[in-house]
């Protein structure tokens, strides 16, 4: 399952989501908002996504790919 939501609300998620599932990855996506971004650190525009499973044992044998 994934989550998507805003920096400020995505702490309190992310610790609540731990009582029910195992987290597997935490995810960025990043967007230009046609300024000036730091190269090295995410700028103002990003949005962070859990991927939760319930079995700690799950695998993935494919990768996805978000344009």
């Amino acid at each position: 399952m994934y989550i998507m939501n805003s920096t400020e609300n995505m702490p309190f998620i992310d610790l609540q989501c731990r009582k029910l599932f195992t987290i597997k990855s935490r995810i960025v996506w990043s967007y230009d908002s046609s300024g000036v971004q730091a190269k090295k650190h995410y700028g103002s525009m990003y949005e962070p996504i859990l991927m939760m499973v319930k079995d700690a044992r799950t695998t993935h044998s494919t990768v996805m790919l978000f344009w």
